[in-house]
């Protein structure tokens, strides 16, 4: 999508939206009228999806992560409207600094952040096992490829409802992002060529999200493998903060001060978190 609106226009001169894409298969004509603004028209509202399910899935994880870290209990609906206020006035006011400003502070800070917390799970998590499972995933999925593509048909009932409710979720979802992805990417790749722009938007995001998931699915499949308890059928929204607080580094440590008095028929030994 972005290559598309970048072709249209910084080679062609066309308005960087969507319905510029169409000039070729409809014409200039048709593009500027009924049709070109229904489809501007349904870029907006799917754009106003997409972002609706990702600012409502983010809001519920940082309303439990709240819960868990501070220990407050359950947040009342009113934590969750202000949470979602203040993301989207940052939202909002990157998008009104322009990308200069806002977007690329924010885009930092998320890539700064994100890099820093994969590389504290990488240490303090399984190393080695991640080492190892990153070649061997890359291989398996690299052979299993095309299989994986029809898994419901292939795999029976559990694998396509799977694939119904994870796969074509985030089809759906990317989808509704594409137009206001498409066009950022865009409109921040000018002077790049198309060769460039397939390197930087498909090919590097690709590594980085192998990388990524093989550190955090490595560390959960290594610590279901240890029997902490960290489950898929345990809420979506706490199961990152599940694996956090069940790294090595986080775990509880004994001392000798934390035994019961000696008055007690058995000497059991409290935990104390430090």
């Amino acid at each position: 999508m972005g290559a598309a609106v970048a072709y249209g226009a910084f080679r062609r001169g066309r308005v960087p939206l969507m319905s510029s894409i169409l000039v070729g298969l409809v014409g200039q004509r048709r593009a500027d009228g009924t049709i070109g603004r229904l489809v501007d028209m349904f870029a907006i509202v799917a754009t106003l999806f997409g972002t609706s399910a990702s600012l409502g899935i983010g809001a519920m994880q940082i309303g439990r992560g709240v819960e868990l870290v501070a220990g407050i209990g359950r947040l009342p609906n009113a934590a969750l409207i202000a949470i979602i206020a203040v993301l989207t006035a940052a939202f909002i006011g990157s998008a009104v600094s322009g990308i200069g400003r806002g977007i690329r502070w924010l885009s930092n800070i998320n890539m700064v952040l994100a890099l820093t917390l994969s590389v504290f799970i990488f240490i303090a998590g399984p190393t080695l096992f991640i080492l190892n499972l990153w070649p061997a995933a890359i291989m398996d999925y690299a052979q299993n490829f095309f299989g994986m593509l029809g898994l419901g048909p292939a795999y029976g009932p559990e694998a396509a409802e799977f694939v119904g409710t994870w796969t074509v979720f985030y089809w759906a979802w990317w989808i509704s992002w594409s137009p206001f992805v498409g066009i950022f990417l865009a409109k921040i790749s000018r002077g790049r060529t198309l060769r460039e722009f397939v390197i930087y938007v498909i090919t590097m995001p690709t590594l980085v999200c192998m990388l990524t998931f093989g550190v955090l699915g490595g560390t959960s499949i290594w610590l279901r493998q240890q029997g902490t308890g960290i489950s898929a059928d345990a809420p979506a929204e706490e199961l990152f903060f599940t694996l956090l607080g069940s790294l090595p580094s986080a775990r509880s440590r004994r001392c000798s001060e934390c035994w019961s008095s000696p008055s007690s028929s058995s000497r059991r030994p409290t935990r104390r978190r430090w």
